[in-house]
């Protein structure tokens, strides 16, 4: 019963800090990206003034 439990708790960590992981890969790969675009969208639309 005590292994069982231990087992539930270790897989939610697991689960856990691999769902982190996906969640930083996509904040360090897509979200650069995305204020770059803004940012040059802003730069071109003052340039076009």
């Amino acid at each position: 019963m005590c292994f069982h439990s231990f087992g539930e708790i270790n897989e939610q960590a697991v689960t856990g800090r691999y769902r982190r992981g996906q969640i930083m890969k996509f904040y360090t790969i897509k979200l650069p990206k995305f204020l770059g675009g803004i940012v040059r969208a802003m730069l071109g639309s003052f340039r076009k003034d």
